[in-house]
């Protein structure tokens, strides 16, 4: 994952400003996807701010270590529903 830190400016205010974007892929109809924020007052707040988002996407969601829930058996427990 690949991520930036720029300068912008605030109208009406004479001290900039820094943002970050990371690059987060492209969706199913191949546009591509960002994830940023703004406001941070020096480079480094934004880029530890940068950082830590990056960790926290790269840390990969929690699936189920249970090998029986197959289609199968869900296809079973929605027909004992329907009943």
């Amino acid at each position: 994952m690949t991520g930036s830190v720029t300068k912008y400016r605030v109208k009406g205010s004479s001290r900039p400003k820094w943002r970050y974007r990371i690059y987060l892929g492209k969706d199913e109809q191949e546009k591509k996807r960002y994830a940023g924020k703004g406001g941070f007052n020096k480079e480094a707040e934004a880029s530890e701010a940068m950082r830590r988002q990056i960790g926290t996407l790269n840390v990969p969601a929690e699936t189920s270590s249970d090998k029986t829930e197959t289609l199968g058996f869900w296809l079973g427990v929605w027909l004992e529903r329907c009943r």
